[in-house]
């Protein structure tokens, strides 16, 4: 991802300096960035994609596969909260039998 961002500021002839004077991220952390030496924070993220004005999902790679697990992991999450929601108040029918095995138990 800061190999995209990199180019990005690079393409707009953009140096370090002016990162700093327009986002507030020092010079130095801009280098470290660049070079991997350090992750960048989500601020961080925030504030490069809003000066180079380009979307995430311009600067991350999602490969094929991980664009479909997104929304199948959505899809499980989802319906394992149906699940979870449903399990709360237990079956009518259910419920009568627990309450006849608790009084004759």
């Amino acid at each position: 991802m800061m190999k995209r961002l990199a180019a990005i500021r690079k393409r707009r002839r953009l140096s370090y300096r002016d990162i700093e004077k327009q986002t507030g991220i020092p010079a130095a952390r801009m280098e470290e960035l660049e070079k991997d030496a350090a992750g960048i924070t989500v601020d961080e993220l925030e504030k490069l994609l809003a000066l180079y004005r380009v979307p995430i999902d311009r600067v991350m790679r999602f490969g094929r596969r991980r664009l479909l697990a997104v929304p199948a992991a959505m899809l499980a999450a989802a319906v394992l909260l149906a699940g979870a929601a449903g399990q709360r108040q237990p079956h009518p029918e259910r419920r009568h039998e627990r309450s006849v095995d608790a009084v004759h138990g």
